[in-house]
């Protein structure tokens, strides 16, 4: 029962009265809480082995289809906050990353000649990891989140 209350106090712009005592207003914000965007992104990204797991014991094929699913959890995010985000430059950096790796990951299993090695396909995951990372803390830091991943505050 707090919550919901507190999410109308944080929308609530204001109200008026008409002069002649008839009628009135009161005025909302639609747009949704961006903590609320950022802390659904922590909880997707937790799930996202390949940004925290070092054994890396997931089958490195499926990695492509993690990378797709992470750069789709930047893209939902971005959908749904204004152009005046302070979190869109943090999220449109992690997306570039993730579209980075996922290119590295194609040649690595499509092309023959690509030439790519395991220690190509590790150094790609180390340099994801390496962008997207600092970005999670700086929107956590932004947004007042007492954890970072693997927990939905929601």
């Amino acid at each position: 029962m707090k919550q919901p209350f507190l999410d109308f106090l944080r929308r609530f712009r204001g109200f008026g009265i008409s002069f002649l005592g008839f009628g009135g207003s009161v005025s909302f914000d639609p747009r949704v809480d961006e903590r609320k965007i950022i802390l659904k992104l922590f909880a997707q990204l937790g799930d996202r082995r390949v940004l925290f797991d070092n054994s890396c014991k997931v089958i490195k094929v499926d990695m492509v289809e993690s990378a797709n699913r992470l750069r789709d959890n930047f893209t939902s995010a971005l959908e749904q906050l204004s152009e005046a985000s302070k979190a869109r430059p943090f999220i449109l950096d992690m997306r570039k990353a993730a579209f980075q790796f996922s290119s590295i990951l194609y040649d690595y299993f499509h092309q023959a000649t690509s030439g790519s090695s395991p220690t190509d396909f590790d150094k790609a995951i180390e340099e994801m990891r390496e962008s997207i990372g600092p970005r999670l803390i700086a929107l956590c830091d932004l947004y007042g989140c007492t954890t970072y991943l693997w927990v939905d505050e929601s």
